[in-house]
């Protein structure tokens, strides 16, 4: 039988790299331990720490509460850690909105099977802005989102 625990938020001492798990015997009159346990390394994700930055975008959408145009950006130097970028709707520089990206958008495998780090844009088309003031873009990697976004006010200029 396998049976499995979670260990969430379990704080991991300093410079430990490995988790054990013994064995015990109960039947032993008093409890013994397997000499030699089961081991696992230790793997603590943490997202990406960089952010795409310098963001530009047009909007070319004359409703109001719409926007279309494309989003530009750089890329963060530090790429290896990053798997995807998300773009979410926010109500400041760093709150997000609504309660999952509005577009996810993952590195491309190049013909050598290489990831593609070029990515450096997306079209937004005809996306509902009600209650935004602000596009955010984090990067990703598995889950986890760089605790920080690069973002850019949006501007609704009325004809």
């Amino acid at each position: 039988n396998i049976t499995e625990y979670n260990l969430t938020e379990t704080i991991i001492p300093t410079n430990a790299n490995y988790i054990l798990l013994y064995s015990i015997s109960i039947f032993s009159g008093n409890k013994t331990y397997n000499l030699y346990p089961s081991y696992i390394k230790i793997i603590d994700l943490i997202g990406p720490k960089y952010p795409p930055f310098n963001l530009s975008f047009i909007d070319i959408e004359p409703k109001q509460n719409v926007i279309t145009g494309t989003l530009f950006w750089k890329s963060p130097n530090y790429i290896n850690d990053i798997e995807s970028y998300e773009i979410w709707l926010g109500s400041n520089e760093t709150q997000r909105i609504g309660g999952r990206a509005m577009w996810l958008i993952y590195k491309s495998i190049i013909d050598n099977g290489e990831l593609d780090y070029s990515i450096d844009s997306s079209i937004i088309n005809n996306w509902d802005i009600t209650g935004a003031t602000h596009i955010l873009i984090f990067s990703k990697y598995k889950k986890l989102l760089s605790e920080n976004s690069g973002n850019i006010k949006i501007i609704k200029l009325l004809i």
